[in-house]
């Protein structure tokens, strides 16, 4: 039985560090592959011009399994998961999806209002 959670305390820490992996990954160039599959689906998932909170897109992902292993890849489970949700969001800022961008659009007392806009024409 110790072994047993020897094992899983490893495992844990094995996942950590492969996420920890993959944003350092991202910061010295390119989005991770979470990131982008986060994106995918969260594009399909939302109105594009409405904004959304990372709370409620935790929330919409209880009933939408694609949306809820793409945000488990990026935030993992549990308590805190919107917060780091958040900032996935954050490191994604700017990301152009077809003719939408995801672009921070305000502050709500339950953190960060986010949307897809479309993109600005020169």
């Amino acid at each position: 039985m110790a072994s047993d959670l020897t094992l899983d305390a490893l495992a844990a820490i094995v996942a950590q560090q492969q996420r920890e992996i993959e944003n350092l990954r991202e910061m010295v160039g390119g989005r991770s592959a979470a990131d982008q599959t986060l994106l995918d689906e969260l594009s399909g998932a939302v109105t594009p011009g409405e904004t959304f909170l990372a709370a409620e897109v935790c929330d919409q992902a209880l009933v939408d399994a694609d949306l809820r292993a793409a945000v488990e890849a990026v935030a993992g489970t549990g308590q805190g998961q919107a917060r780091r949700l958040g900032k996935a969001l954050c490191r994604a800022q700017g990301a152009i999806l077809g003719a939408f961008q995801l672009k921070r659009v305000g502050e709500t007392r339950e953190g960060a209002a986010w949307a897809f806009l479309p993109l600005a024409r020169e």
